[in-house]
This record gives C-alpha cells, structure tokens and sequence, in this order.
C-alpha cells in the first residue's frame, strides 16, 4: 500500500462482492447469522476490486473476531448524495469511545490484555483506512458500550486518480 502503484480501477458490483463476503463470513463462523440484505441491487462503484475486498473483510473479520458467537452481522450498501455508503455492523458489546478515537491507527489494539489466541496484529482497519483513502473515500466508526458497532466506508461514485 505504501508503494504508491495506481489503483486498478473496475465497475464494480457490491452486491456480489458483499453478498461473497458474507457468505465468507459464515463460512468462517457458521453458527453466527450474517445478512447481506441491506444492498441496493445494481449497486455499483469504480474502486480497486482487490483492494476494497481487502478493506471490507478487515471490518468484517474485526467483527467476527472480538464479538460474541451470538452477535449478528450485517453487511449493507446504499448511495447517499454522490457517495456510496458501505456498512459492516455487528450487535456486540460496542467498543468504548477512547479506544474508537484510535481504531484505525496503525498497530493499535484496544485492549492489551486480550487473548493472543484472538490474533490480530492492529493492522486491519489502519489498511482499510488507506485503501478507501486512496480511493477518495473516507472510513468512520460509530460505537459504544452495549449498541453494537457500524463501521461505515463511504465512496465516491465515479472513478479516481489516486493511488496507493
């Protein structure tokens, strides 16, 4: 990522790239109820396929990750003036708002005393970050103790010269 090559730009179809992760998702944890409801069909956008696949898993597997068994998933796409909105939201406990602040830094792990075997190395979403950066996206977190937690992506539409 930090190479700076051209993003390999494509029309892509994020009902099927978020209809694929999800099915993906429940593969990993196949007691664990994943919708992918929530996408507009024909929904498309001009981004990097492998790239975004990347950054969308790196919500996804954080959720599946440090989220109960019991918590649902949803994956969900909409346009939004000009934008496109992807969401990855689980009904786990939340996340507490000092460790939301750093969510997408670099190495950073909310809480140091989590179990190893959980893995993770703090690098998931600081890619996600980058990958929907340079694709002139933006990458938030809305979360708190006991509501759950969305991570939001929000893309333009139409193509961009950026790179990564």
């Amino acid at each position: 990522l930090d190479e700076g090559r051209p993003l390999d730009l494509v029309d892509l179809d994020l009902t099927r790239l978020l209809t694929d992760i999800a099915a993906d998702s429940a593969a990993i944890q196949p007691d664990r109820r994943v919708d992918c409801e929530g996408v507009a069909d024909g929904l498309v956008v001009r981004a990097d396929r492998d790239l975004l696949t990347q950054a969308i898993t790196a919500a996804t597997s954080n959720a599946l990750r440090h989220t109960p068994a019991g918590a649902g998933l949803e994956l969900a796409a909409s346009l939004e003036a000009g934008t496109v909105q992807i969401s990855v939201t689980d009904h786990g406990p939340g996340i507490p708002p000092m460790q939301s602040e750093h969510l997408f830094d670099r190495f950073y792990r909310g809480d140091d005393g989590r179990d190893s075997a959980k893995g993770g190395r703090g690098l998931g979403l600081s890619i996600a970050k980058t990958v929907v950066e340079a694709h002139g996206g933006s990458i938030t977190v809305r979360s708190g103790p006991g509501t759950g937690t969305s991570i939001l992506l929000t893309l333009p539409i139409g193509a961009t010269s950026a790179s990564c």
